[in-house]
């Protein structure tokens, strides 16, 4: 499988992640990546954080990879249910 098969959805933890994390250069440098954005970064809902995961997943058109980090790979998890 290549990275152009895929929608590759982002899942950041807790605060996000800065410019140089390498989430954040995963997703400038895969045309195919993005970030799933949260509402609050500092004061995580799971059940928030899942439902903007799943929505995320049900707006793309190939199969989804979650790469979730820190927090972001639990709720990631948590989502893929």
């Amino acid at each position: 499988m290549r990275t152009s098969d895929v929608d590759i959805l982002i899942v950041p933890g807790w605060s996000n992640s800065g410019p140089d994390h390498w989430q954040s250069r995963w997703e400038r440098n895969l045309k195919t990546a993005r970030r799933v954005e949260q509402a609050d970064w500092l004061a995580p809902d799971r059940d928030v954080w899942v439902r903007r995961i799943v929505a995320a997943a049900a707006r793309c058109e190939r199969p989804v990879v979650l790469v979730g980090h820190s927090l972001g790979a639990s709720v990631a998890a948590a989502a893929a249910v």
